[in-house]
């Protein structure tokens, strides 16, 4: 604060610092990785967002419209609620409500209470929280006024707040407070409207009330919350928005009989976790023009912790971001996970060692070693300028080979997703993580896949057909060229369909037979009991066998016709365009595939991390004044805790606080480490307390009964 001078003594008042806006990023703002991180993530953020706004404007658009419904019909012995079914996602609940909170601020109203179940323990708790929520919220001015932060509280909406206590925090206050709000408000509402209007207006806004975990909360205190709205209705208009995981049926449960007939409810559904996922990875993750991608096995990472520990879309975004920064880390040459555009200019700023450290990429180590020409091979050794070249002649060919492998995902994700039984599951995300570890061509779902779809009718297989040319040519618009024969071929067999079932010459069989039969076998068509006659032994029935399985059946013109459009859609476009991203040179560029860099990080284990983390803080704050040769060395630059951690496991079941602490001083003050320390620096002391405070709240120790001066060890290694 700035010193002031005054000949008598006052009390001045300063603006307020502005806050901090958080750890700055000036340590890696210059570097070529963190600008490529940077870019990718905001493209990856932006579009994200543009999603959740459309599917939030999708789920809340319907509450939004029932509650300025309920505003302008008035029933006073019901009071509106909103239940909201939104599943069992616990996770993702916060965030789902803070949306839905502004988005009920910005269109229906600005009173917008919202209720957790940890806080309202009783009738009590719920009514000063909600009015103490309702009272505190800015007028609408000051909402739409960003300067309203950075004044100084000084006017009279701020004297308001401050003289609003916790006993003022009921009904009856609100009542008054609500009275006095719509009094200041309306007349600034009524001047482009009608003069004759009545100062209270008839557009009073209402009070939303939000329970986002209802069924969490004690079914007697709900009765007499909703009880006592009732009451105050005809004076304060409440709108309930009840937040339900499971079923409508839990409304019921809580609330008697008597309680439910004071609500008018309407459900509203959100939209699973599982559909919300599979939005953002078909309009986000599987963007063919995206310049980072997730490999099969860390996508199947994410997934398996999505499907069966949390199902949090949220989590699995930060995930994902979390392996995009692993990706980038500390890497200038992934400065080339950019646009194809972007190359050339990036490709320009590499050094010396980023071009080694391209180099020493299997990928490219594998590629290097399959060129036939030796002075190529030379070059890519010991060229710089031939490997920049090179190297983005290689990216744009694999931002090419990225554009058509998401196309042909998607059409044999059409293909194959409502075959009995699903091979090859029925979600691009299934397909996806199998086409990226392996060779999808060769497998056995596809072998599977292939058997049925040659039972598919004739305007089954038309109707997928003219879906899949739409995704094909949308991708040959985006860049990838090389499906416009196979999209071509497909727009051929199209026209095949109209005159598959014309009437032909009479002089043309509507039946014939692919090949002649066999010598021996009169006809296909004959019965099998007269075929195998005059058969004596094991060995003429098998000769025989073998004759008639030379013998093919007789096809109709829609079964060679479907015959020849399979044989070209796995020839043409799966086998040409679905070759896993590992057999592509510079893959790693593109693709995050390193399960072990983050694995432990997603996934890890609360009491592993925990030992993990006061072992070798290095593991995860990763500063060279933490390294440690062996995990048994204790420095003074490691955190107080892990130092007591690690003296405390020298000790026995009981363990003295004086030794404890003197083995904590001598190795953070080493220069009196040889002298018993009787006055202990107090700042030392502080940290020392605040160590083993924390250690008792990990659970490794807790207080004797037996001495005051010693503490018990509670585990054992």
């Amino acid at each position: 604060m700035d010193s002031t001078m005054s000949v008598s003594k006052g009390c001045f008042a300063f603006k307020r610092k502005k806050k901090n806006q958080g750890p700055s990023s000036a340590r890696f703002s210059g570097q070529l990785w963190y600008k490529a991180y940077r870019k990718s993530l905001a493209s990856c953020e932006e579009l994200l967002s543009i999603l959740e706004n459309q599917i939030f404007d999708e789920v809340f658009g319907g509450l939004i419209d029932y509650i300025n419904a309920c505003t302008s019909v008035k029933i006073h012995y019901e009071i509106p609620a909103a239940t909201l079914l939104t599943g069992v996602n616990m996770p993702d609940h916060s965030s789902l409500f803070a949306t839905l909170s502004k988005k009920i601020v910005c269109d229906c109203s600005p009173h917008v209470a919202t209720l957790w179940s940890r806080d309202c323990s009783s009738l009590k708790a719920s009514v000063e929280r909600m009015c103490s929520q309702f009272m505190l919220v800015p007028s609408s001015e000051e909402a739409d006024d960003p300067s309203c932060d950075d004044e100084e509280d000084g006017g009279p909406d701020s004297q308001d707040k401050k003289k609003i206590q916790r006993w003022n925090c009921n009904l009856k206050y609100l009542v008054s407070w609500y009275s006095n709000f719509q009094v200041h408000t309306s007349p600034k509402k009524k001047k482009k409207g009608n003069k004759a209007a009545p100062k209270s207006g008839g557009d009073a806004k209402p009070l939303i009330v939000i329970l986002p975990d209802f069924e969490s909360f004690s079914p007697r205190v709900l009765q007499e919350f909703i009880l006592l709205l009732k009451g105050y209705q005809p004076k304060l208009p409440f709108v309930l928005v009840l937040g339900v995981a499971t079923a409508v049926s839990a409304v019921h449960r809580s609330l008697p009989y008597h309680v439910s007939s004071s609500l008018r409810m309407k459900v509203f559904h959100s939209q699973p976790s599982l559909a919300y996922l599979n939005e953002v990875l078909e309009k986000v993750l599987f963007l063919p023009n995206r310049p980072f991608h997730l490999g099969g096995k860390t996508f199947k990472l994410l997934m398996d912790v999505f499907l069966f520990h949390d199902f949090s879309v949220m989590g699995f975004i930060q995930g994902y971001k979390y392996c995009m920064s692993q990706h980038f880390f500390d890497k200038d040459w992934t400065a080339l996970s950019c646009l194809p555009e972007e190359l050339p200019t990036a490709a320009k700023q590499l050094t010396k060692s980023d071009i080694e450290s391209i180099r020493k990429l299997p990928s490219v180590r594998k590629h290097i070693e399959s060129l036939s020409s030796r002075a190529d091979q030379i070059a890519w050794l010991k060229d710089d300028n031939y490997v920049k070249e090179e190297t983005v002649k290689l990216l744009e060919e694999l931002h090419k080979y990225i554009a058509e492998f998401f196309a042909s995902l998607k059409c044999l994700n059409l293909m194959t997703a409502d075959l009995p039984g699903a091979p090859l599951e029925k979600h691009l995300r299934s397909v996806y993580v199998l086409a990226s570890t392996c060779d999808i061509v060769k497998s056995q779902e596809l072998k599977d896949s292939m058997k049925l779809l040659s039972l598919l009718s004739s305007d089954e297989l038309e109707i997928k057909l003219n879906a899949m040319l739409c995704i094909l040519n949308e991708a040959v618009e985006n860049g990838a060229e090389r499906l416009k024969d196979v999209t071509n071929k497909i727009d051929g067999f199209l026209p095949r369909f109209k005159t598959l079932w014309l009437p032909s010459s009479p002089s043309k069989s509507l039946r014939s037979p692919c090949k002649r039969p066999a010598k021996g076998v009169k006809s296909p068509l004959q019965s099998p009991s007269k075929i195998l006659t005059n058969i004596n032994s094991r060995s003429q029935f098998r000769e025989k066998l073998k004759e008639m399985k030379d013998v093919s059946s007789y096809l109709s013109p829609f079964e060679k016709l479907r015959n020849e459009v399979l044989a070209c859609l796995l020839e043409n476009l799966f086998t040409a365009f679905l070759a896993p991203p590992q057999t592509k040179p510079l893959h790693e560029l593109l693709f995050f595939d390193d399960i072990p860099a983050v694995k432990s990080y997603i996934v890890g284990s609360q009491r592993q991390a925990m030992l993990r983390g006061l072992k070798d803080p290095h593991f995860y704050l990763d500063c060279a004044c933490c390294k440690l040769s062996d995990l048994g060395d204790i420095l003074p630059s490691l955190p107080d805790v892990s130092i007591v951690y690690k003296l405390h496991l020298e000790s026995g079941k009981l363990i003295n606080m004086f030794d404890w602490m003197q083995s904590f001083l001598t190795i953070t003050n080493p220069s009196t480490s040889f002298e018993e320390q009787t006055e202990v620096d107090p700042k030392l002391q502080a940290r020392f307390t605040r160590a083993v405070a924390e250690l008792q709240f990990l659970g490794f120790i807790k207080s004797s009964n037996r001495k005051t001066d010693h503490v018990t060890r509670l585990t054992w290694c």
